[in-house]
């Protein structure tokens, strides 16, 4: 008869060093969603190219988001920087194209003067 009946089971044995934490799979549009992100925010900074990045940055964001991406992210973020940056451009095209319009057509400068 053995005297080790009376006493309880070990503790789990734990490995003595940390482990890794599990691989987070990306979403199917994680990467559609990251561009359109820096397209909006470049968008709101490059000013020659801002319209042709808002587009962009708003295909992108809408195309994730049909991909299935998480939708309080990044596609989001690029799509508010981008429609803000394309109604920023209209609004400074529409505002130089009225400068022009308003221009007088003669040459007969010295008047303004």
């Amino acid at each position: 008869m053995s005297n080790y009946q009376n006493y309880p089971d070990a503790p789990p044995m734990h490995s003595p060093y940390p482990s890794y934490p599990p691989y987070i799979h990306p979403q199917p549009g994680d990467g559609m969603a990251t561009a359109s992100m820096i397209l909006g925010i470049l968008s709101l900074v490059v000013f020659p190219f801002n319209l042709i990045l808002g587009i962009l940055g708003i295909i992108f964001s809408i195309r994730a988001r049909n991909l299935g991406c998480y939708p309080g992210g990044k596609a989001t973020a690029g799509l508010v920087c981008s429609i803000i940056s394309v109604v920023i451009s209209l609004l400074v095209i529409g505002l130089i194209a009225l400068l022009i319009i308003s221009i007088p057509n003669n040459n007969n400068w010295y008047w303004y003067y």
